[in-house]
């Protein structure tokens, strides 16, 4: 999906991917282009600009006034040329305007000093059709994945007038080297202030899979039905395979989610996120900012945490010996082994945030991996039969 990380391809701008340009040459333009906000017709047909310069808008959504809103993604710390720390954005669309890509980020120059790091930050174009692009309304953190957008219009919901943005979280270690989760929720954004709102988010800021509780997963697309509820799209499940530069997505994982108001009183607000540590595999990964370390563990801590590494350990060991080529069955693995390996790392890493080990969820994650090995072994048995 996201092409392969040991390829070299050399590419120019305004052409198609791999195609090199050269100094002082002149793209013409195409009106059915990459990177812009387009309008037609309903049939599909006079097709124009609305607006470009964007890196990778995703979101559309038009305000109870009549403004246009859109996400936009952030660069990706790979390839030849990208700042680090890139923002995910939410622009205001004017008509006309171009938005600065590929010679700025977020409103910024690449080559601009407030960028701590980065490759090919030189201007590509010899000539910008606008000096000062317009700056976004809202930034999110960078590889948030601030995809589908909606505004409220219904007082039935509340919030009119304030946007929601869906953040399917980042792809880590594939597109950026932070090692603490970011996304995975849904934000509201009150477009008079410019302030984001924590909105839907798990307990702990983290993939579902990851967690001792079960939450969202990529939430990706939101859009308010006629009911006046806020339907997310949650992608589900995504692998990360980084030594395929890409990722595996099992299916039948997804779901999608409503939201309305009940009356009830608001969540309590998300734990911080679980940051990964450092590992020998990646050592020009940047250290984990670690959470407040956790007091000396319990007893009962103790008496679990020793069966249950030798059990990671054993189940690793068996995976790692077993001649698989069933990518599903591999993923199926993993997906059963994750959160059995949390629970150990939860009662056991000084990252791991104080009283967030729970006996429940391990116990519920053990008879899931034991009731996936029958469904497994009984499936191989009627095949042998």
């Amino acid at each position: 999906m996201l092409g392969s990380v040991t390829e070299t391809v050399r590419s120019g701008g305004y052409v198609p991917f791999g195609t090199e340009t050269t100094s002082g040459q002149v793209i013409k333009g195409d009106v059915k282009c990459n990177g812009a906000i387009l309008r037609c017709q309903r049939h599909g047909m006079d097709v124009e600009v609305v607006a470009w310069g964007l890196r990778n808008p995703y979101g559309v959504a038009f305000h109870p006034d009549g403004r246009l809103f859109a996400t936009e993604h952030g660069m990706d710390e790979r390839s030849g040329r990208y700042v680090v720390g890139d923002y995910d954005d939410l622009d205001e669309i004017v008509e006309g305007a171009w938005y600065g890509w590929p010679d700025f980020a977020s409103g910024i120059p690449l080559d601009d000093p407030s960028w701590s790091d980065g490759r090919g930050r030189e201007p590509l174009l010899a000539e910008h059709p606008e000096p000062n692009p317009p700056k976004p309304v809202v930034t999110f953190d960078p590889h948030a994945g601030a995809n589908g957008l909606d505004i409220s219009r219904d007082e039935r919901f509340g919030f009119v007038g304030q946007g929601f943005v869906a953040l399917f979280g980042d792809l880590a270690p594939v597109t950026t080297r932070t090692s603490t989760p970011v996304g995975f929720k849904v934000v509201r954004v009150d477009l008079t202030t410019r302030q984001v709102h924590d909105f839907a988010v798990n307990k702990i800021a983290a993939p579902a899979s990851k967690l001792p509780h079960r939450g969202m997963e990529r939430p990706s697309h939101r859009q308010f039905g006629p009911d006046g509820a806020l339907y997310v799209v949650d992608w589900g499940k995504i692998s990360i395979a980084p030594e395929a530069g890409g990722v595996r997505m099992p299916e039948a994982s997804g779901i999608l989610w409503r939201i309305r108001p009940t009356g009830a009183p608001q969540g309590e607000h998300p734990r911080p996120p679980l940051p990964s540590p450092p590992t020998r595999s990646s050592p020009s990964s940047p250290a984990s900012v670690p959470s407040p370390r956790r007091p000396r563990s319990s007893a009962a801590d103790v008496t679990i945490a020793a069966p249950l590494r030798k059990l990671v350990q054993d189940l690793q060991g068996l995976m790692g010996a077993a001649d698989l080529y069933d990518l599903t069955l591999i993923d199926e693995f993993w997906n059963h082994e994750a959160p059995i390996g949390m629970e150990l790392k939860l009662r056991t890493e000084d990252w791991a945030p104080a009283g967030s080990a729970s006996d429940q969820a391990l116990d519920g994650a053990l008879d899931d991996f034991r009731s996936w090995v029958m469904e497994v072994l009984a499936s191989t048995v009627d095949e042998r039969t």
